[in-house]
């Protein structure tokens, strides 16, 4: 078997029939799909099996509702490739991905191949084209921490014996402390980047990412911010990386005030709390914030938006209101 494709399910039934059609059209034919029913409560279940019927190939399983980690923890379980690659339920690939993939990681003899993908949203589509070259293991930690390579899972092939015996966090952000921990830990001589644009990644206001309680901030300081920035800190890259880490801090800083003011009801409240949680992972000053995001490469308006988020909520309470009242849309791309 070449390659394992891991999907976990959970109340996807309005994209489910997408993405297991575009999984049963690709041009490469050796691969298995893990499908994992993460508990779902709608009928994606009997969608899919309407789609796959008597293939082979595709092999679902079943689990209480325990969240998207813990079905990727199943469906690594049952992986047999000597590839993995995760493809999300809402998600869909291009008919060349499998096989665009697997012949540059062959030809390549890498340890990880990562493609481009498309951002649609409602009303747009926007490629992400990846251009990036990694000649050592510190170059790719370091096109991690400053958002050069968004440290997703989903536009990527692993070599299976990278990521068997890892495991997924519970919780939303659990791509993050996945890859840090797979770059630091293993011992990675290649990582092959392909400009073109082979997975479609849907952007949708009910995504998991885009809503906020306390629950998921606590869920995002431990996967997004405090794992990351604790496996960087005590390994042996530190002393080449500690510039980026501090800048991938305040970039998700940044990136996740952002979401707390686009989607809380309670923005102040919840602003306030994730400060709180955050500067007992990071002590954020705010000249040395600036600083960095003034020497980042972002453009100027990205800059003078980011030096606008930090005044804001450096001041707590006032600030944090004014910050609802007056914010500018942006996105950084770390998620």
């Amino acid at each position: 078997m070449d390659v394992s494709i891991i999907i976990p399910v959970y109340n996807v039934s309005s994209f489910i029939e997408k993405c297991i059609k575009s999984v049963v059209d690709q041009s490469f034919r050796d691969f298995e799909c893990i499908i994992v029913n993460d508990g779902t409560q709608d009928n994606s279940i009997e969608l899919i099996e309407e789609i796959i019927k008597v293939d082979k190939r595709f092999k679902v399983y079943h689990q209480k509702n325990q969240g998207q980690g813990m079905a990727r923890n199943l469906g690594l379980k049952h992986a047999k490739g000597k590839y993995i690659c995760f493809i999300d339920a809402d998600d869909y690939v291009e008919s060349n991905y499998l096989e665009e993939m697997y012949k540059a990681i062959e030809k390549q003899k890498g340890e990880i191949v990562c493609c481009g993908f498309n951002i649609i949203t409602k009303d747009k589509i926007r490629p992400h084209l990846v251009s990036l070259q990694a000649s050592s293991k510190i170059e790719s930690i370091l096109h991690l921490l400053n958002g050069n390579d968004w440290g997703s899972l989903f536009n990527r092939m692993f070599k299976s014996d990278l990521v068997k015996d890892l495991n997924f966090n519970k919780g939303i952000g659990q791509d993050k402390p996945f890859i840090f921990e797979l770059f630091i830990k293993n011992p990675i001589s290649k990582v092959i980047y392909i400009e073109k644009c082979l997975y479609n990644y849907i952007r949708r206001n009910q995504s998991a990412t885009n809503s906020m309680s306390k629950e998921k901030i606590d869920n995002l300081i431990e996967n997004m911010i405090a794992n990351p920035h604790n496996l960087v800190l005590q390994s042996n890259y530190y002393g080449n990386c500690k510039g980026a880490l501090d800048q991938y801090m305040v970039m998700s800083y940044l990136y996740i005030i952002s979401n707390i003011s686009k989607n809380s009801k309670q923005f102040v409240l919840e602003a306030k709390y994730f400060k709180n949680k955050f500067s007992e992972v990071y002590d954020l000053k705010l000249c040395t914030s600036i600083r960095l995001v003034v020497h980042s490469q972002f453009s100027f308006i990205k800059k003078v938006t980011s030096v606008f988020q930090l005044v804001l909520s450096h001041f707590n309470g006032l600030g944090f209101r004014f910050y609802k009242l007056i914010y500018v849309y942006k996105k950084q791309s770390l998620i």
